[in-house]
């Protein structure tokens, strides 16, 4: 027997979450999966056609353990998109970094479930 992928199971909590929310209370917002020939992202987040914010989930607990394929990852489709709205849920980390001048917010998984409604618009960037 294995044990369990548990970067998968965040990703999945971050997508059944952002579906919730998507359904209950915000029908303008759209979640995507991103992929270019170099680079992915996790979901990029639309609210009424405006690319607001794009996110990465990893389940790491050391700001150190961040790959670099992640953040470049969000580098990339940052210029690629024009979003500055930069975003890696973690299961164990709070904190802000830079990638080649781009600030990545680095949050929590928690913090980031436990979010209400007008907490959740201004962290995924809707005015």
């Amino acid at each position: 027997m294995h044990s369990p992928d548990y970067g998968i199971i965040l990703e999945n909590l971050v997508s059944m979450h952002l579906m919730t929310i998507k359904k209950n209370y915000l029908y303008g917002l759209s979640i995507y999966f991103y992929k270019s020939v170099e680079n992915e992202v996790d979901f990029l987040i639309m609210y009424k056609n405006t690319i607001t914010s794009l996110i990465n989930v990893s389940y790491i607990s050391n700001e150190r353990d961040i790959s670099t394929r992640e953040l470049r990852s969000l580098d990339k489709a940052s210029t690629n998109l024009n979003c500055k709205n930069l975003i890696f849920i973690s299961y164990d980390l709070n904190s802000e970094t830079i990638y080649n001048k781009n600030k990545i917010k680095i949050i929590l998984i928690l913090d980031f479930l436990l979010m209400n409604i007008t907490s959740f618009n201004k962290f995924i960037n809707i005015q």
